[in-house]
């Protein structure tokens, strides 16, 4: 039997470009230079992982002032690696953070924990989905999943996507929340921090569940044949394609240099 486990990342990865899946979620290779915007999403999202774990064990009251501020120490300690003045900045702004929404009460049910969820299994293939939310809510009815997103801008969101989609499908949840903390440097709070919901019918989320499904057996089919081919869609919004140099190589031999030493391989992700 061939189990495959999937995430929402990988699942966009395989329908953008078979050959980013290849390298991406197989080979596991990523560009040595990491871009300074992915490093200061991940220093946000560790910092409000932490400021929601005590709100949880506050049971939804509003976190101490202390507490806020030894996170807003901590996000500009020495192991940080930001320039200065960017860890002052996100810290700063997480302090902002904190203060919006200083008087909201709800129930935190869960920060940061993994799940996996069969979708489907024959004598041949197991397809299983995992992920790892950032954060889910209750309402007293229903739980609410929310993600958190820093951004620079506004912008338009596509809000049917395998990630809100499948968290709310495996989650037994309707409702997906975009927790955006902006970093623009104009405006105020009002603008910077808004939260955006997504409401999914049954239809809907039984329909994502299907056509993935679909997606899981090409995902198969191609890692049985090991043809990756390329969709020559090499730029998007955010820029060129991280593996635009391997594939733009002359040569094989070329495609192998810049392999090693534009490249590092890392650890598989592991939702849980």
């Amino acid at each position: 039997m061939l189990s495959i486990s999937l995430n929402s990342h990988s699942l966009s990865s395989f329908s953008t470009c078979k050959a980013l899946f290849d390298y991406r979620e197989l080979q596991l290779k990523r560009p040595i230079r990491k871009k300074a915007a992915f490093e200061k999403g991940t220093l946000v999202a560790r910092v409000l992982e932490l400021f929601y774990k005590k709100k949880q064990r506050l049971s939804g009251a509003p976190v101490p002032p202390a507490f806020v501020g030894l996170l807003y120490r901590k996000m500009q300690g020495p192991t940080i690696k930001l320039a200065t003045e960017d860890k002052m900045f996100l810290a700063g702004r997480f302090l902002l953070y904190a203060a919006h929404y200083q008087t909201e009460r709800f129930k935190v049910v869960a920060v940061e924990l993994g799940f996996s969820t069969l979708l489907y299994e024959d004598k041949k293939y197991q397809f299983i989905y995992e992920g790892r939310p950032d954060l889910v809510i209750g309402d007293g009815q229903s739980l609410i999943v929310v993600d958190h997103k820093t951004r620079l801008m506004e912008r338009m969101n596509n809000d049917m996507n395998n990630q809100s989609l499948g968290y709310c499908y495996c989650l037994g949840a309707k409702t997906f929340i975009y927790n955006y903390i902006g970093l623009q440097t104009s405006e105020g709070p009002q603008k910077w921090f808004k939260r955006t919901p997504v409401e999914f019918s049954a239809r809907q989320l039984l329909r994502w569940r299907d056509e993935t499904i679909e997606t899981f057996f090409e995902v198969a089919r191609t890692m049985e044949t090991k043809k990756f081919g390329r969709s020559y869609n090499c730029v998007d919004r955010y820029g060129m394609c991280d593996y635009y140099p391997i594939c733009s190589a002359p040569s094989e031999r070329d495609a192998l240099i810049e392999i090693q030493t534009g490249y590092e391989t890392v650890e598989r992700h592991k939702s849980w």
